[in-house]
């Protein structure tokens, strides 16, 4: 006897696409504003890039360490670790407290890469029909996007703010 799989919503999908964009936003939202954690943190080139180094290299630890932690877990569980660990890499670099605390929230923000792909993937499986996986599943890669377009336009136009590191607004315009 064949199952019957009932049809995912929108919000579903929503969901998948926000946790595969989220967790890379930092990256994208610090390379968006990169002329200005450097001059303000006063860090060079190398410095800046071992950001990105520290996150990417903590994804691929991530990936590896945790898969079989992650296959003990429900679905909403490791969302809930996605976006609370984005959550705390983007309010971490919003603290301007120096390069130290960016390198952590870069390891948050790696960390946070880990789940977002072997979950959505697992969730397209089980709930999607195989008529509409190809299409969920664009759609859904498609929050990588979705996340360089917030990051790269969204961070520079974040209003004045303690967010100093993600808003390089005052620094360029003059205004304080």
């Amino acid at each position: 006897m064949q199952q019957h799989m009932a049809k995912p919503g929108a919000g579903l999908l929503l969901v998948l696409l926000a946790s595969v964009g989220i967790a890379p936003l930092f990256t994208y939202g610090l390379s968006a504003t990169s002329d200005l954690v450097i001059s303000e943190l006063q860090i060079s080139e190398t410095q800046f890039g071992l950001l990105a180094t520290v996150c990417f290299g903590c994804a691929a630890i991530g990936n590896a360490a945790f898969s079989k932690f992650a296959d003990r877990r429900t679905d909403a569980s490791l969302f809930i670790i996605v976006f609370g660990l984005s959550a705390a890499a983007l309010a971490l670099a919003a603290i301007p407290s120096g390069y130290a605390l960016l390198l952590v929230a870069a390891m948050f923000a790696g960390f946070a890469q880990s789940f977002p792909n072997g979950v959505t993937n697992r969730v397209l499986v089980q709930r999607v029909p195989g008529a509409q996986r190809i299409t969920w599943t664009g759609i859904k890669q498609s929050g990588v996007q979705v996340s360089q377009l917030v990051g790269s336009l969204g961070f520079p136009a974040l209003p004045n703010s303690e967010c100093r590191y993600l808003n390089p607004t005052p620094q360029l315009t003059g205004m304080s």
